[in-house]
């Protein structure tokens, strides 16, 4: 069964929502609560195992333990090179909001390690804490006016599409 993921949402709603795809349920955060995100070991089917337990008056009780995998931060950021137009950020956690706004996305501080920045390339590492999101992805940071610019001209040759 393929699974519809909205990238824009947290990290729990994101699992959350391949849960109850996956289930025909319902859940929500005030009714479940996650464990610590463990890796599994090579060869396994997934990539990730977490402990899901009822939240006391949700109208479930018990625990169980469920398999995904997470989704690798440079798969999702496959757009290489990765160019994130900034100002003097100071920390990986200041590129959060700008990818964010970029991507539509919904990361939070907590999906990305926190590390200083000290040059135009940075790292952003996914916290292995982090529900939703493995991995790394390397990026350079551009100050506004050195963007790289693309022509829009240049790369829509095709103006007759045919219809839709």
């Amino acid at each position: 069964m393929s699974t519809s993921i909205n990238y824009s949402q947290s990290s729990a709603d994101i699992l959350l929502a391949v849960i109850n795809q996956a289930n025909g349920t319902s859940e929500t955060l005030s009714t479940v609560s996650f464990g610590s995100p463990q890796p599994m070991p090579a060869g396994s089917v997934r990539d990730t195992s977490v402990v899901v337990s009822a939240v006391a008056g949700g109208g479930r009780t018990g625990s169980v333990t469920v398999y995904f995998d997470r989704i690798n931060l440079n798969t999702l950021f496959s757009l290489q090179p990765l160019y994130i137009v900034a100002t003097n950020p100071q920390t990986t956690w200041d590129l959060v909001p700008i990818l964010n706004n970029v991507f539509g996305l919904g990361l939070q501080t907590t999906d990305i390690l926190q590390t200083n920045i000290t040059s135009n390339t940075v790292t952003l590492q996914a916290d292995p804490n982090s529900l939703a999101y493995e991995g790394s992805v390397a990026a350079t940071i551009v100050p506004p006016a050195t963007s790289p610019t693309i022509s829009f001209v240049t790369d829509v040759g095709v103006t007759d599409l045919m219809g839709i």
